[in-house]
């Protein structure tokens, strides 16, 4: 093709100059486009040592005979040795929803493709022509860690964390028996409470007047029961 994908900053170009066998090369018919002329060997071969600049460039020869006639010849060459840079634009920020929009951008020089690792499991990631990103992605309760990965045409590796807390939904207490106002006898020194809750509780907690009261609670899958101690009033 007409383009050389490089990963060294060294370019060293080898080839030869044939001008026929009647031609009469000029002593020194090779230059590079902007550099100083270099000469041929005796049977017209040469090797040129170039710097390149990190990017897209244009790499030029010209051969010219001694009766002025030239010849050109050209090659765009992208020297790529720096790891694709992985941007991520979407915030880390906790959020009380299952699912999350992950959106970033991977810059390189060359084309480059992603995945994204998700607790040690690869998925392709799909970028548009400026290394665009976007996906949807469920979350669990807690910290849900992502890691996106890009490598370029040249192998070189680059990646960003992502990580970002699907809090806790509140637990409800749905229904409270025996419900709340009702008058007990004088002679009941405790009530045993049962409540259905949206989730397994993990700890029931009980105040009274604002100081907390020391109660046993049974632990349910939909619920809890407790004996809450009573006073007169």
């Amino acid at each position: 093709g007409s383009e050389w994908l490089v990963a060294r900053r060294e370019l060293v170009l080898r080839g030869k100059v044939d001008d026929g066998p009647d031609g009469a090369l000029a002593e020194r018919p090779i230059a590079l486009a902007g550099g100083e002329p270099r000469a041929l060997d005796a049977a017209g071969g040469f090797q040129l040592s170039i710097d390149l600049v990190e990017g897209r460039q244009d790499v030029a020869l010209r051969a010219v005979d001694a009766t002025g006639q030239s010849s050109n010849w050209t090659r765009v060459v992208v020297l790529d040795s720096t790891a694709p840079q992985v941007l991520v634009s979407s915030p880390a920020e906790a959020r009380g929803t299952d699912r999350a929009r992950l959106e970033g951008r991977v810059v390189d020089a060359t084309a480059a493709t992603a995945r994204l690792v998700r607790d040690g499991v690869a998925q392709p990631l799909a970028l548009d022509a400026d290394g665009r990103f976007a996906v949807d992605l469920p979350l669990g309760v807690g910290l849900n860690e992502f890691v996106v990965e890009a490598q370029d045409a040249l192998g070189n590796a680059g990646s960003a964390n992502w990580r970002v807390e699907r809090l806790r939904d509140a637990l409800k207490v749905s229904a409270l028996v025996p419900e709340s106002g009702r008058a007990l006898s004088a002679r009941d020194a405790t009530v045993k409470v049962s409540a259905s809750t949206t989730r397994r509780p993990s700890k029931v907690e009980v105040q009274r007047g604002g100081a907390a009261l020391q109660v046993s609670a049974e632990l349910r899958a939909d619920g809890f029961d407790v004996a809450l101690p009573l006073a007169f009033g």
